[in-house]
């Protein structure tokens, strides 16, 4: 089964669809941030993540893997 990735790029006019299977050599990346109240704090807290696509652990599972980016500025919480 192939999966379909979607990108929204900065212009709103501007959309495109990748397809894919797990394996594929191409270059993907994935940045998020949830933003949250908990019962512990007054105020609003962030976490943040970048992943970046495995296609040998993808290839050897057969499903989609990413590894964490260890990078300054990724990975965080308030």
């Amino acid at each position: 089964m192939r999966r379909t990735i979607s990108h929204v790029d900065n212009f709103a006019h501007c959309f495109g669809l990748l397809t894919m299977n797990p394996g594929d050599d191409r270059k993907l990346w994935i940045y998020g941030y949830v933003r949250y109240m908990d019962g512990l704090s007054t105020g609003e807290r962030k976490y943040g993540w970048a992943r970046q696509y495995d296609p040998i652990l993808s290839t050897v599972s057969r499903k989609f893997r990413f590894a964490h980016v260890n990078k300054s500025g990724y990975n965080y919480a308030d």
